[in-house]
């Protein structure tokens, strides 16, 4: 059951890495898009889809250090 879990948290970390990329080169087509008088309307759109995605999807690191005894 572990091995499957961290597959499945490889796999996780790997699309969000490439949403985070993607993301950022979207960013930045459109940014160079508007300076040139051409926008990409829908731009702002899919780069919120991505950051969602982003930090929404990717797996959360394990924080041993954190107590979490208090909070039952």
């Amino acid at each position: 059951m572990k091995n499957i879990y961290e597959f499945i948290c490889k796999k996780e970390m790997l699309v969000a890495q490439w949403a985070l990329g993607i993301l950022a080169l979207l960013v930045f087509v459109a940014a160079v898009g508007r300076t040139l008088y051409y926008p990409l309307n829908w731009a702002m759109d899919a780069a919120t889809f991505l950051f969602a995605w982003t930090v929404f999807q990717a797996p959360m690191p394990r924080c041993d250090w954190i107590d979490y005894s208090a909070l039952k």
